[in-house]
C-alpha cells in the first residue's frame, strides 16, 4: 500500500504506475484500477462496511486469485487510517489480512506545509488561514509530527513492513523517483519501464492565498462555480506575476518550525532510513528569506486582468449557452419593467426563446464606433445592475 503522503510525486507515481502495468504484472506485480477510490469509505453517515466492500472487493479478489502482490496506490490513505486502528482492521479483516507492506514518502515538513496548503485552499472551500499548525485543523492533529504517524503505522502494520523513503531529488535511489519506489518495492530498475511525460502539478500563487480565502467564503461552490472561477484565477496569474511564489513562511517561522520537528525527524532516520546526518537537508538560498507579498499594484492588475480574461473568453462561449445567458438576462430585466417597456422586453423575450430552440445565435449589437468588447461589458455590467436590485 502506498500511502503517500501528499505532495510527493503520487501523481506522477501513479502515472507510472498505470503506464506499466503490463510490465509490472511481468514481475509479479498487480497495479489495478480505480485506485482514487481506496480511501472514499469513511464518510460521515454513510456505511463504511459497504463502502469497503465496494471499494476494495477487487484488490480483495485479486489477492486471493494466485500468488503475486498487489500495489494499491492512494496518497488519502495516510490521513485516512492515521489515528484510527479500527479501520486499520476493519480493512484487513475484508481482505483476509494479507501480508502488507507500507511505502510512505516524507517530504521535510516547511515546504511540504506551504505546498499542501496552496492546494488545499485552490482545491476546496476552506478558509483557514494560513499558520504552521493549519494541516492539523484541515487534516488531521500531529500532522508533522512525523515520529507519531510512522510509529502509528508501525503498530498496526509491524514495524518490518512499513518503508520510509525520503522525497527529495539528492536522495532517490537510481535518480528518480520512479527508481527510488521500484527499489522500495524491492525491484531492480528495468529498462523496459516507460516514464510518464513530465509535468507541473502546480499549487497557486503563494501571494493569492489570502484572496483565495476570501473567495472560499464568498462564492458559490454548487455547480462547480468556485472551481471554474480558481481555473480562471490560474490563467490569470501567470500574466500577473513575472516569477511564481511558492514560500508562505517567513525566514523565522521556518527555522523555529523545522526545529520543532527535528528531534522526531531524527528517531524516523534512526528506526527507518538509515545514514548520517539529519533525515532532511536543511533548508537554504532563497528559502532564508522572506516571501514576497501581494501588493495595491497586483490587485490592480489582477482586476484587469480578470476584465481582459472576461471580454476575450466571451467570444469562445458556445451560441446556445450565450442565447441562454440572454435569455436569463432578459427575464431579470422584465421583472423591473412595467407597462410598454415589460411589453417589449417580453417580445425581446419570446424571440430569443426561439433562436435558443433553433440553436440559433445573435450577436450583440455594436454601437457605432465601439468595439465589440466594450458592448460585451456594458451588457455585463447592465446584468449586474439588474441582479444587484434584486437582491440575487
Amino acid at each position: 500500500m502506498h500511502i503517500g503522503l501528499h505532495k510527493t510525486g503520487t501523481t506522477a507515481l501513479q502515472e507510472f504506475f498505470s503506464l506499466n502495468r503490463g510490465t509490472l504484472g511481468e514481475k509479479g506485480i498487480s497495479y489495478l484500477r480505480k485506485n482514487h477510490l481506496l480511501s472514499d469509505c469513511w464518510t460521515e453517515g454513510e456505511d463504511s462496511d459497504r463502502l469497503v466492500a465496494k471499494r476494495w472487493t477487487t484488490v480483495r479478489d485479486r489477492l486471493a486469485s494466485g500468488p503475486g502482490t498487489v500495489l494499491a496506490s492512494n496518497e488519502s490513505l495516510s490521513s485516512e487510517l492515521y489515528g484510527h486502528p479500527e479501520r486499520v482492521e476493519q480493512l484487513m479483516d475484508f481482505l483476509c489480512r494479507p501480508e502488507t507492506v507500507i511505502i510512505l514518502y516524507l517530504r521535510r515538513q516547511d515546504v511540504h506545509l506551504e505546498s499542501l496548503y496552496r492546494q488545499l485552499i485552490r482545491g476546496s472551500d476552506a478558509t483557514a488561514p494560513f499558520s504552521v499548525s493549519v494541516i492539523d485543523e484541515l487534516l488531521h492533529p500531529d500532522y508533522y509530527d512525523y515520529e507519531k504517524k510512522v510509529r502509528f503505522f508501525a503498530d498496526q502494520f509491524g514495524k518490518e513492513n512499513v518503508r520510509v523513503r525520503v522525497y527529495d531529488r539528492a536522495r532517490f535511489a537510481g535518480g528518480s523517483l520512479f527508481s527510488d519506489f521500484t527499489d522500495a518495492l524491492g525491484l531492480a530498475w528495468d529498462d523496459a519501464f516507460v516514464r510518464p511525460p513530465k509535468g507541473v502539478n502546480e499549487s497557486m500563487d503563494a501571494r493569492l492565498m489570502d484572496f483565495m480565502l476570501f473567495a472560499n467564503a464568498r462564492l458559490p461552490e454548487e455547480n462547480g462555480q468556485l472551481r471554474q472561477f480558481k481555473d480562471v484565477i490560474d490563467t490569470v496569474e501567470k500574466g500577473l506575476f513575472e516569477a511564481p511564489e511558492s514560500r508562505l513562511l517567513t525566514a523565522d517561522e521556518r527555522l523555529a518550525f523545522l526545529e520543532s520537528c527535528e528531534e522526531g525527524n531524527d528517531w524516523v532516520r534512526r528506526e527507518f532510513v538509515g545514514g548520517q546526518g539529519p533525515l532532511f537537508p536543511p533548508p537554504a538560498g532563497r528559502l532564508l528569506e522572506d516571501p514576497k507579498r501581494i501588493t495595491n499594484e497586483d490587485f490592480h492588475g489582477l482586476l484587469l486582468l480578470l476584465n481582459a480574461a472576461w471580454n476575450s473568453g466571451f467570444g469562445a462561449v458556445p451560441f446556445p449557452l450565450y442565447n441562454y445567458r440572454k435569455i436569463e438576462h432578459l427575464r431579470r430585466k422584465r421583472q423591473g419593467a412595467t407597462g410598454v417597456k415589460r411589453a417589449l422586453v417580453s417580445v425581446q423575450l419570446g424571440f430569443h426563446k426561439l433562436l435558443h430552440l433553433a440553436k440559433l445565435y445573435l450577436v450583440p449589437t455594436r454601437w457605432p464606433g465601439r468595439r465589440l468588447d466594450g458592448t460585451i461589458l456594458r451588457y455585463v455590467n447592465k446584468d449586474a445592475l439588474f441582479v444587484r436590485k434584486g437582491g440575487k
